[in-house]
């Protein structure tokens, strides 16, 4: 799994958040991301993660902005990240 520092993170919310939500999580429920959010792990060290629609009422299923990127072939936050100055 990779973490990435706040500033990172928040940078990676607003970089992916038009091209991910309304989008596919996941293809065997057909849930759509609704929104990208952070999660510390560590002292300066996040997650950011795609958060779907509720499936029949029992869970919220989420992925990983990497995953999510790679499911619908967009930059990979390591690339989004060089690439961002």
């Amino acid at each position: 799994m990779i973490f990435y520092s706040s500033e990172e993170a928040d940078f990676l919310i607003n970089y992916y958040a038009d091209k991910v939500v309304g989008k596919i999580l996941e293809s065997s429920t057909q849930t759509q991301v609704t929104s990208l959010a952070k999660e510390p792990i560590d002292k300066n060290k996040y997650r950011v993660f795609g958060i779907g629609t509720m499936v029949q009422g029992v869970f919220t299923p989420t992925k990983s902005i990497s995953a999510i990127a790679k499911d619908l072939n967009l930059l990979a936050p390591e690339e989004v990240l060089k690439n961002r100055n």
